[in-house]
């Protein structure tokens, strides 16, 4: 997959495309429908199956005053959709010339004139151009009356639970990690690099890594899960417990952050990149008043989580 940055005055000279359109926050299942969709369509047609999306997320300048907190930053996303068999990914920058470009404006001068798109796939819920008042009736009127195709992905569900990246936010802030992981087809994932912290768990017995979180996202419900840890380019995985929050039993800071202890690990990863896969919610957090109270927690949390473990490996 090629990777294009591009904004309103780009050129894009790649013919024959047809372009799965939106913001792919979370690349959940619902989002890979659409794309599965635009390869077909391209597999039939012997076009280009491509992907464009925006940067940065069409909601951070239109809700300007209530920022959508969103699931995945852009890299992370990007190494997601590597995997799904398209050519070109388009990242399109986003500002006020083009939020305030109408919905006609944005398939004329975009679409038809910068993409020559022969095709286009969206969601069932997509809108667009200044207002929004561009959706799926509108394309499928004007893909008509420009000779290109339209397909809308109708909505999907998974245990009778919508797939959506919204649906998906408020499974996280409830902590509802095996949900979330079944609506992304993947386990719920943080990416990032192993900071110096303040070694206190250390000298409880326990060592940590701890990552340092951008705040502009959503994440889990404070507390403490049982993770899966893959460490830098490494095929290799450990299973560990990982405390999310702003740790009031040790700190006033309100910050949130993530520290992880590795079962059966004693390796140097001091700003090493890791990614943390989320399993099973196993308690929230919560202020233990003391160190040996706190102490006898992570011994119970560690316990817990290896139990259940022990219970996975079985029921497979």
């Amino acid at each position: 997959m090629i990777v294009h940055h591009c904004n309103i005055n780009s050129n894009i000279n790649i013919d024959n495309l047809i372009l799965a359109i939106g913001n792919f926050d979370g690349v959940h299942l619902g989002h890979q429908k659409i794309i599965n969709k635009c390869i077909d369509l391209a597999k039939k047609h012997n076009f280009t199956p491509a992907i464009l999306t925006f940067e940065p997320h069409p909601s951070q300048l239109t809700n300007a005053g209530q920022k959508k907190k969103l699931i995945y930053n852009n890299a992370q996303k990007i190494a997601m959709l590597k995997d799904l068999n398209i050519a070109h990914l388009f990242i399109f920058e986003f500002n006020n010339q083009v939020m305030n470009l109408s919905h006609n404006k944005f398939v004329e001068d975009i679409l038809i004139k910068m993409f020559k798109v022969k095709g286009i796939v969206t969601g069932y819920n997509f809108f667009f151009g200044k207002n929004r008042l561009g959706d799926t009736k509108f394309l499928k009127t004007i893909s008509k009356q420009n000779g290109f195709t339209y397909d809308a992905v109708d909505k999907f569900n998974i245990d009778f639970i919508e797939v959506s990246s919204s649906k998906i936010r408020d499974l996280l802030s409830k902590g509802m990690l095996e949900t979330v992981s079944k609506t992304l087809g993947q386990n719920y994932f943080i990416t990032g690099n192993v900071i110096y912290g303040k070694k206190l768990a250390r000298t409880l017995g326990f060592k940590t890594a701890n990552i340092k979180l951008d705040q502009d996202y959503i994440y889990p419900l404070n507390g403490v899960y049982l993770v899966n840890i893959i460490i830098e380019d490494s095929n290799i995985s450990y299973f560990g417990v990982a405390n999310i929050g702003i740790k009031p039993t040790v700190s006033n800071d309100k910050t949130i952050t993530l520290e992880v202890h590795i079962f059966e690990f004693d390796e140097d990863i001091y700003e090493k990149n890791i990614k943390v896969e989320f399993i099973s919610f196993l308690r929230p957090e919560r202020n233990l008043k003391d160190l040996e109270k706190l102490k006898y927690q992570i011994k119970k949390d560690i316990s817990d989580a290896k139990y259940i473990i022990k219970q996975n490996a079985r029921a497979s």
